[in-house]
């Protein structure tokens, strides 16, 4: 194998990666969507808070926990946001097992606080005295963070379940096949070197914006800039770089022939175009309602395409960087033996 074709494998894989990284995004977009639709991720917090103080009716203490000033402050319309701080929450236990020791009337006596309380209590050593209330709260906090990164668990596994069918529905939408790109890519993949520079670039930007707190995923979801660089290179509006070979077309000879108005035609072929907008959408239409005319090696190319999205939009971004890791790697110089300078002189 020569160079230019390793350079052009190396070409056609970044290529590659870089679709699924933009479908792996796209996807998850699509999934936070629903999740911020269906305020998924407060309802499983409430869910699980509820779940741990057995109380799902919500009328003893995790009912107080909701009623809360400081919880309060984090709801909207009574549901509570996607992440509720760990000293907040802490923050109000404490405060209702206070109130529930001034107040003779209380609803919940404190020997009848919940089990997992108690048990908190026990382990730490306190008897929830005043003086050591302080010491309490940050045992909640640190167990509360616990079952936070439970819940993080439960919210992944729903998400990843409908990452899959956002996944097959935008592959059908969009005609993502995985077949059909791999190979109009592979065909032309000795033409790769403009696109590959453009992903390049684009690469080199989140990278430097990227830190421990937040990924590639954050940064592509929400940097408007970095999204139009990306757009620039799908749809291949920058000069050099051909769009992708994504999304639904209708050839022209499908179009119906007998036109009634010849100078419609003529401006249309002019433009590079002989179907109009309304007959592709309507050839479209007809197509997609009848499965059973669909092309099976399609069909495989849509699933395939709709696995691709379940490692995440940041395995994506990783194996990219080590796409151009190896890309930029040259073969190293001889070391230089003691007593030689570079010439070989000695």
């Amino acid at each position: 194998m020569t160079f230019a074709e390793i350079g052009a494998l190396l070409n056609f894989l970044i290529v590659i990666v870089f679709v699924y990284l933009v479908f792996s995004l796209s996807a998850s977009l699509l999934v936070e969507m629903l999740s911020t639709a269906l305020a998924k991720r407060g309802a499983l917090l409430r869910a699980r808070i509820a779940g741990v103080f057995d109380d799902v009716e919500e009328t003893g203490f995790a009912g107080l926990l909701m009623k809360s000033p400081l919880l309060q402050s984090y709801m909207n319309e009574s549901r509570l946001p996607s992440y509720l701080p760990s000293q907040a929450f802490s923050q109000a236990v404490i405060a209702i097992i206070k109130e529930h020791r001034k107040d003779t009337d209380a609803i919940i006596e404190l020997r009848d606080l919940p089990p997992v309380l108690r048990t908190l209590a026990a382990g730490a050593g306190t008897d929830l005295s005043d003086k050591s209330l302080d010491a309490f709260r940050d045992v909640v906090a640190k167990w509360y963070d616990q079952v936070m990164d439970r819940l993080t668990g439960t919210y992944r596994r729903w998400a990843r379940r409908r990452l899959f069918v956002a996944g097959l529905i935008l592959a059908i939408g969009f005609n993502v096949n995985f077949l059909h790109i791999t190979q109009s890519i592979w065909t032309g993949r000795f033409t790769l070197d403009q696109a590959v520079r453009q992903i390049e670039d684009l690469h080199v930007a989140v990278k430097d914006k990227t830190t421990s707190g937040v990924t590639a995923a954050d940064l592509l979801m929400n940097d408007e800039a970095l999204r139009t660089k990306v757009a620039a290179i799908v749809d291949g509006s920058t000069p050099g770089v051909p769009a992708l070979p994504i999304g639904w077309t209708i050839a022209d000879k499908d179009c119906p022939t007998d036109r009634t108005d010849p100078t419609a035609i003529a401006d249309a072929r002019k433009a590079g175009m002989v179907c109009s907008l309304e007959e592709r959408l309507l050839l479209f239409y007809e197509t997609a309602r009848n499965p059973p005319t669909w092309d099976w090696a399609a069909m495989l190319g849509w699933l395939l395409s709709a696995l691709m999205v379940l490692p995440g939009t940041n395995f994506w971004f990783d194996s990219l960087s080590k796409l151009f890791s190896i890309r930029s790697a040259g073969s190293k110089p001889a070391p230089v033996k003691d007593g030689q300078t570079d010439e070989g002189g000695g």
